[in-house]
């Protein structure tokens, strides 16, 4: 076991709430600034914040260690009365962080659109670029997906639509317009080169997880619904494999044919966990399928009825190697119709996407 301690490099302080995104997207290649919005009670900006750098003193250079050097600014009143959406995106070098303001625009050409403003930063002047606008009408839009690629595209999904930026030229295009809308229950996912997204569909004819390629917009199923059911899908961190939690079919106790499987509840979809971890590569085939079930029962075609207690598979996420994953495992026992009797957590498990190789407990739950 190694325990990390943190060190603290810098204290400062700030008016209201710091908005930033992953590491990934919010530090600059060089690691001198944090690109965040803050939202404070007079103002909210995006800006770039110096971070402080080992063997230098910040205090003699241009800009102290968290000081933000702030690259657009709009009035608190105004951000809340319009529901201003602040997004740190990520960099396009050192000096050149990108951003979204997303909402009813206060300033520039689009003064008074309600739409995504796609912004670049230039620290060097301390100004902003806005490099394209796609109009947003609907109150209920919002940002909920994007991926910043290496090669500057920016893929954003706004409510129904799909877009693709060149963040260098500003050239938009419109991928796809016709999302179905299911709220929170829609899961979506871009690949970190922005080159597929996956997502979940419950249509007539199209149910369980999807893949588009976004330079051509075709899609296909990945996996879809059938004797199993599969949700939440997730991106290896190099774009080359999927994993997703894959539900068993559950005894219909009505006797009417009902299609129904082994989902846990949650409050806007399924909670996270399954019976199964199943792991996809882009073309769909099946490289790694975790069940801690009994083999034998799972050849006799047995499924879980009122009162049997089988085991669960709970908040899945990859490593940063790619190769491998890390879960926690318990019992649950579900009642007639699927309702969770009892649930709990026993152990912390590591896998890899070695189709030959069992995960290894890592952590005894029930030990600690």
């Amino acid at each position: 076991v190694t325990v990390v301690d943190p060190v603290e490099l810098a204290r400062f302080e700030y008016d209201g709430q710091l908005v930033t995104a992953d590491t990934d997207r919010c530090v600059s290649p060089d690691g001198k600034h944090l690109l965040a919005a803050i939202l404070g009670d007079e103002a909210q900006t995006m800006s770039a914040i110096p971070l402080p750098q080992e063997g230098s003193d910040p205090s003699l250079e241009g800009h102290p260690a968290g000081s933000p050097i702030d690259l657009y600014s709009v009035d608190t009143s105004w951000a809340k009365d319009n529901l201003v959406q602040w997004l740190p995106i990520g960099w396009l070098s050192n000096e050149k962080p990108v951003f979204i303001v997303h909402g009813w625009q206060n300033q520039g050409e689009h003064y008074g659109e309600r739409g995504t403003a796609v912004m670049v930063g230039d620290l060097a002047t301390v100004t902003v670029s806005p490099v394209a606008f796609m109009e947003s009408p609907e109150l209920g839009g919002i940002v909920d997906e994007f991926v910043l690629t290496d090669a500057g595209t920016l893929i954003i999904r706004v409510s129904e639509k799909i877009w693709s930026v060149d963040v260098q030229s500003g050239a938009k295009r419109l991928i796809r317009e016709d999302f179905p809308n299911y709220g929170p229950l829609f899961y979506f996912a871009i690949s970190p080169k922005g080159d597929h997204a996956v997502y979940s569909l419950n249509e007539d004819d199209s149910r369980g997880i999807f893949i588009m390629d976004l330079a051509t917009g075709d899609e296909r199923p990945l996996l879809p619904a059938g004797d199993t059911f599969s949700f939440y899908p997730s991106w290896s961190p190099d774009g080359k494999y999927i994993m997703a939690y894959t539900a068993k079919t559950l005894s219909d106790p009505s006797g009417q044919g009902l299609q129904l499987y082994t989902l846990l509840p949650a409050e806007d979809g399924p909670f996270p966990a399954a019976q199964v971890l199943t792991v996809v590569d882009v073309q769909g085939n099946v490289v790694k399928t975790i069940n801690p079930e009994d083999p034998d029962a799972a050849a006799d075609g047995q499924s879980q009825t009122q009162g049997q207690t089988g085991q669960f598979l709970f908040r899945f996420d990859w490593l940063a190697d790619s190769e491998h994953m890390v879960f926690v495992s318990g019992p649950v026992t579900l009642g007639k119709w699927g309702e969770v009797q009892s649930m709990d957590y026993t152990g912390v498990w590591i896998g890899d996407v070695n189709p030959e190789s069992e995960p290894v407990q890592c952590a005894d739950l029930l030990d600690m």
